[in-house]
């Protein structure tokens, strides 16, 4: 799974989703509005839930999902409200 998140992030696609979420929400934390140290965090349904719910194992298919690039499932994070997140907790239980 980490090979996997690491190949789709390092997808055009995945930039360009980024970039989508931090312009619907100005570029600030959805929590504390902060500019500084920004991530954008899947919200509703985490990118692991996407990757099992839709069984992607290769770039092709996570391009194919567009669930998994949904703006709407997606919101900036300042690092700290980021790591405070359940999935975020859960990925660096992981390494």
């Amino acid at each position: 799974y980490t090979a996997l998140r690491a190949e789709i992030e390092a997808m055009p696609q995945y930039d360009i989703w980024r970039q989508a979420v931090l312009e619907k929400f100005g570029r600030k934390c959805a929590v504390c509005g902060s500019t500084e140290n920004l991530e954008v965090d899947h919200r509703y349904k985490s990118f692991h839930a996407l990757v099992l719910a839709y069984g992607i194992t290769n770039t092709v298919q996570a391009y194919e999902c567009a669930a998994l690039w949904d703006v709407n499932n997606g919101a900036p994070l300042c690092k700290a409200h980021h790591d405070q997140t359940v999935s975020s907790r859960y990925r660096a239980s992981q390494i």
